[in-house]
């Protein structure tokens, strides 16, 4: 799942 960050960058999160 990636989203938007605040900086314009995208990071990634991985569900637990």
């Amino acid at each position: 799942v990636m989203y938007k960050r605040q900086n314009g960058g995208y990071g990634v999160l991985i569900p637990q």
